[in-house]
């Protein structure tokens, strides 16, 4: 045996010794006795953690017996924060509320705002292990599928979210304890980011969004949108399991059904002008398509983007040439897409037809031709797209109104 095992086993048979001898006096009740047997223990460096945590349960409790309430709360406070996988943490936590301990000083040292902070220091350093080990939920979903490993996408996001002021923090009380929440403003946006406990380890993790809490636009918007069509991504896949891997004609039918019942998550806000349309969808597939193919899509594109939900349920931001050439192949009929050979013959017509009503001098007329081209959808798109160029101005303004709807 070398020099340094034997003063490790020397180390341990004097612990082993001093635990024994301080549970024992605890059990005689001679708290005194057992007091200072076990601050031996406490104030061993580098004693392992086996022999410290029972040493401050049972010192707190021999505190507790001797009348000394504050120094019994501070060792089982110590013993909480120090030693979170304790098998007496659960105890420890039940005595420190029983005997009237501050709960809040069992919150995490890091509150949702230094999280927060972490978590942006993290991105600037292109640090993805620190940035995922500060989230849960939606926000590690976001960093595995378009951050990590990514740098350039990982300082793209710093240079965002750095923007962000920081606004109101609230603890959760009561029903809501183990959740948090921090309100974060920038460019027009503002957004509650909720904050769940990690109660094993006892720390914040940013975990999702309050969709409800939305307001304004700006960047934040697109990571709501993302987050939207996740939703969605998830009620399709849980509509599918019910109905044979068959994805439903319409979005409206997860509502109907109960599968997705919050309307917001329905809507697309355009992260330049905060105006709020609804997400286009492809019906027709089911689970054993591709996993390339598109189901659903923001309407139109910003700054030449466009966020797109993919049948396996994840969610891409691409270019829009790139989703126009995917939308073709899956012969989607959108603005931009459609085209007139893809219009049988009788609606061509009539879709000419009416267009050369938005100028009519009745307000009737202009208004009848304008709701049925709103009726007539996607068939009306190529000839509503050539005309916004129309010489007449009442003309143009009309289409335009119909085609940005």
């Amino acid at each position: 045996m070398n020099t340094v095992q034997g003063v490790v086993l020397s180390l341990l048979i004097s612990l082993s010794g001093w635990l024994h001898d301080g549970l024992t006096a605890f059990k005689e009740k001679k708290y005194d006795n057992a007091v200072t047997i076990l601050t031996k223990i406490i104030e061993t460096e580098k004693a392992p953690a086996f022999y410290t945590e029972n040493a401050l349960f049972y010192r707190a409790k021999a505190y507790y017996e001797l009348k000394n309430k504050k120094k019994a709360l501070a060792d089982l406070l110590k013993l909480m924060r120090n030693h979170s996988k304790s098998i007496f943490s659960s105890e420890a936590r039940k005595l420190y509320k029983n005997w009237g301990g501050n709960m809040t000083k069992l919150l995490p040292a890091d509150s949702p705002k230094a999280v927060w902070k972490k978590l942006l220091a993290a991105l600037k350093k292109q640090d993805s292990k620190t940035a995922m080990a500060l989230t849960s939920g939606v926000f590690r979903e976001m960093l595995v599928k378009e951050i990590r490993g990514n740098q350039e996408k990982m300082l793209e996001g710093y240079n965002i979210l750095s923007k962000a002021e920081i606004g109101e923090e609230k603890i959760g009380k009561g029903d809501e304890s183990g959740t948090a929440s921090l309100v974060l403003s920038m460019d027009g946006t503002t957004m509650k980011y909720i904050f769940k406990l990690d109660k094993k380890n006892n720390k914040w993790l940013m975990d999702a969004f309050d969709e409800t809490s939305f307001r304004g636009h700006g960047p934040s918007s697109s990571i709501s949108n993302v987050n939207n069509l996740k939703q969605i991504g998830l009620a399709l896949r849980m509509y599918s399991n019910v109905y044979d891997e068959r994805f439903p004609a319409n979005l409206n039918a997860l509502k109907t059904e109960g599968f997705l019942e919050n309307e917001a998550i329905y809507m697309w806000t355009n992260p330049e002008t905060g105006k709020q349309l609804p997400f286009i969808y492809a019906p027709g597939y089911n689970e054993s398509d591709p996993v390339e193919t598109m189901l659903a899509a923001a309407p139109k594109a910003a700054k030449g983007r466009r966020e797109v939900l993919f049948i396996d349920g994840h969610v891409q931001t691409i270019s829009e040439n790139e989703f126009i050439k995917k939308a073709r192949q899956q012969k989607w009929r959108l603005r931009g897409i459609v085209k007139k050979d893809d219009v049988p013959q009788d609606k061509r017509k009539k879709a000419i037809e009416l267009i050369g009503k938005l100028g009519n001098d009745d307000f009737d007329v202009r208004k009848k031709a304008k709701n049925e081209l709103i009726k007539m959808g996607d068939d009306a798109i190529p000839f509503l797209e050539e005309n916004l160029k129309h010489s007449d101005p009442e003309v143009r303004m009309n289409v335009k109104e119909i085609l940005d709807r």
